[in-house]
């Protein structure tokens, strides 16, 4: 006869062995920027000098919420625009990451198409976690109007 109790105990060892097979659900929670953030270029309050030809440049500050998984050794931030090569594709040990680009600007055709994610690894290389795929965008540099110089 099966009791209430060993019912229990089924279900629990059951719901056990699909997280360990699945992995944990929880993963990282991205926190800033937000999803469809726009980032402001040229912006006098980065603490860059201003360049006269590709303005201040643009400050990413990237955070997430720090991971509960077992056997967490590091994160890894990938920072891309649509399949292009990364961005930003860093190891990191804490849950932020600081993009400070002096004198530099993302062409008005690139503004869109931009995203992030935060996946966990273990000391052997080992995936634990992986985020959503974040979307954010560019607003367009601007100096005195015009836009900054890409070249000719």
């Amino acid at each position: 006869m099966v009791t209430q109790k060993h019912r229990f105990l089924s279900v629990a060892v059951a719901a056990l062995a699909l997280t360990i097979l699945i992995g944990n659900a929880a993963a990282v929670t991205l926190r800033k920027p937000a999803a469809n953030a726009v980032i402001t270029q040229n912006d006098p309050t980065i603490g860059c000098p201003a360049n006269p030809t590709f303005g201040a440049g643009f400050k990413i500050r990237f955070g997430w919420s720090p991971t509960t998984a077992p056997n967490f050794s590091y994160y890894h931030l990938v920072v891309q625009h649509g399949s292009s090569p990364p961005a930003i594709d860093e190891d990191v040990r804490r849950h932020k990451f600081l993009d400070l680009d002096c004198a530099a600007f993302v062409v008005d055709s690139n503004l869109s198409g931009w995203h992030w994610q935060v996946t966990t690894f273990d000391a052997a290389g080992n995936l634990l976690e992986t985020s959503e795929l974040r979307p954010f965008s560019f607003a367009p540099c601007r100096i005195n109007g015009q836009p900054c110089f890409s070249g000719p």
